[in-house]
């Protein structure tokens, strides 16, 4: 996996290869909304997991494997992907 190559070249030489990125864009359940139910008078409401979305998840393998990662930048509810896009800072 190109992702996996990168990590390790970055983990080889922390400043000289540039930042490793890797990004989840979807919809809801990529953020970790697993459930949908009704509520009372028609409505429906959603059940979210966030330490079971596929974000986490890949996170804390890569916190396995490279144990000096600083992490991940948690995805936001509501946001669009040019949210997720823009520089960090």
């Amino acid at each position: 996996m190109e992702f996996l190559r990168k990590m390790a070249a970055k983990h080889d030489d922390k400043y000289g290869k540039p930042p490793v990125t890797l990004a989840f864009l979807g919809d809801s359940v990529t953020q970790g909304c697993f459930e949908v139910y009704e509520t009372g008078g028609g409505g429906l409401d959603t059940v979210y997991d966030p330490e079971n979305n596929y974000a986490h998840k890949t996170a804390s393998v890569v916190r396995q494997m490279c144990p000096g990662w600083p992490g991940a930048r948690p995805s936001q509810r509501g946001k669009r992907t040019a949210w997720g896009l823009r520089p960090q800072g």
